[in-house]
């Protein structure tokens, strides 16, 4: 006999598991290199190993909710406008959309990429998982990137000006 908490430990590697697939969907989703078609096809591959190997039960699979697909047009039109700042916020200063996606640390490359996902967060419906998977950054540095934006902006005239220019400048 399993004792319970090997059971609990099973349960929370098969979740992390799925939760791994999903994510890695919605990377090569955000990164343009999987259409709605693909999307769907995959995922129901995903859902077919995950029933047939017993990490979902096979009479919870009539539970289960559609989730909506990421990868309809209009998901598809925010990303897009979503790379439309990125790059604008790197040409404004002055340095590369991919070294603004970089890990950098650098003061010259941390305040651009705060400003891009505050932009992105303002002039789109992404949600900040989303968001974050652009700049390969986790949801919970893009809320430290919106309230480092807000913080500077409060306390400083030329930040708040040089945000706001750059925010009602995008195409």
């Amino acid at each position: 006999m399993t004792p319970p908490h090997y059971a609990m430990r099973s349960h929370i590697q098969q979740c992390r598991s799925i939760m791994r697939d999903h994510a890695m969907i919605w990377r090569k989703l955000c990164e343009d290199r999987l259409d709605s078609i693909a999307f769907i096809a995959l995922r129901r591959a995903i859902l077919w190993r995950e029933v047939s190997h017993g990490k979902i039960p096979h009479a919870a699979t009539s539970k289960l909710h559609p989730l909506p697909i990421p990868g309809c047009v209009a998901q598809r039109e925010q990303i897009r406008r979503a790379r439309t700042i990125i790059e604008h916020v790197a040409a404004k200063f002055g340095i590369t959309h991919s070294l603004l996606r970089s890990t950098s640390r650098a003061q010259q490359v941390a305040w651009p990429r705060h400003v891009a996902v505050w932009c992105v967060r303002k002039s789109t419906a992404l949600t900040n998982l989303q968001i974050g998977s652009l700049f390969r950054r986790t949801q919970t540095a893009v809320l430290h990137s919106i309230d480092v934006v807000r913080d500077r902006t409060d306390t400083d005239p030329d930040d708040r000006y040089l945000v706001h220019t750059i925010l009602h400048t995008i195409p």
